[in-house]
């Protein structure tokens, strides 16, 4: 199946309720790993104060469309 520049494996046609697996990249998003590497390097040593309340709101939106309790 693709999708987009990227192509992806799943086992069955219901993609939000299953394990995607990505086999295969397309060239410019090859190009850009240096790019988000700096980026979520940068994020992860961040000191900035966490935002909980967006951080409860986005994991909740996670398990409403994945259907989880």
């Amino acid at each position: 199946m693709g999708y987009g520049a990227i192509r992806i494996q799943t086992g069955s046609k219901d993609v939000m309720n299953e394990t995607i697996k990505i086999t295969e990249l397309a060239p410019e998003h090859i190009a850009r790993f240096d790019e988000w590497t700096k980026k979520q390097v940068q994020t992860g040593l961040s000191t900035e104060p966490a935002d909980f309340d967006l951080a409860i709101e986005t994991v909740l939106k996670v398990y409403a469309v994945k259907r989880l309790k």
